[in-house]
């Protein structure tokens, strides 16, 4: 994924982007909305960061840290927009919810610390014991289906021996991923499916022709 894929040779849209937490658009705080910061890694999870301002309302309650989107486990979705050209970036969950309350005044902030799909599977700890002659692309594929997820890779499977898996979905992957020194990550597409890329690192592109340039 990168910038220019996104746009248009000739585009002239400004970029914006829309939030959605609990499922429906968080446009009614766009204007509280201070910073977004998402991080997205070659390996393990993508990470986003959301900090909003608040103001007391007439009551003097804090309106959106009341809000009943704002809890742990609320699904957060993050879209980059250019004119009509729009392109899934992140999706997951909310991790951790800080809120820093005036000591004195009317203003505030809320900070959401999201993590992608991944951290649903760091919950469960599972005993398995994965067959031998099974092909072990097959293996992960069975792993990670539960989740919504399709597998991206290059890499021709192959028979492996008994894999024994006491620990969570997500600590079992890393730990092949690490063994093999392979990247893997989560990434969202634009027909709403995410995949997970696993295999040797990618570290090679073609040059993109157009120029993109940035005001």
């Amino acid at each position: 994924m990168n910038l220019a894929s996104l746009l248009d040779a000739n585009t002239r849209d400004t970029g914006e982007c829309i939030i959605r937490i609990g499922g429906s658009e968080f446009s009614e705080y766009y204007a509280n909305l201070k910073t977004t910061s998402v991080t997205l890694k070659r390996k393990d999870s993508a990470e986003a960061t959301l900090t909003f301002s608040m103001m007391r309302d007439g009551q003097g309650r804090w309106s959106l840290a009341e809000d009943p989107r704002i809890r742990s486990w609320a699904q957060v979705e993050i879209i980059v927009v250019f004119g009509d050209s729009e392109q899934p970036f992140f999706s997951g969950y909310i991790r951790e919810i800080k809120t820093d309350l005036a000591q004195s005044g009317n203003v505030a902030s809320v900070t959401l610390s999201c993590q992608d799909i991944l951290i649903a599977m760091d919950r469960n700890c599972k005993k398995v014991t994965w067959d031998a002659g099974r092909e072990s692309l097959d293996i992960l594929r069975d792993i990670i289906s539960p989740y919504g997820l399709t597998l991206n890779t290059g890499l021709s499977s192959t028979p492996v021996d008994d894999i024994h898996q006491n620990k969570t979905d997500y600590r079992f992957i890393r730990e092949l991923a690490e063994q093999n020194q392979y990247e893997w990550y989560l990434r969202d597409l634009s027909s709403g499916q995410r995949e997970m890329v696993y295999g040797p690192p990618r570290l090679s592109a073609q040059a993109i022709s157009q120029k993109l340039m940035v005001h």
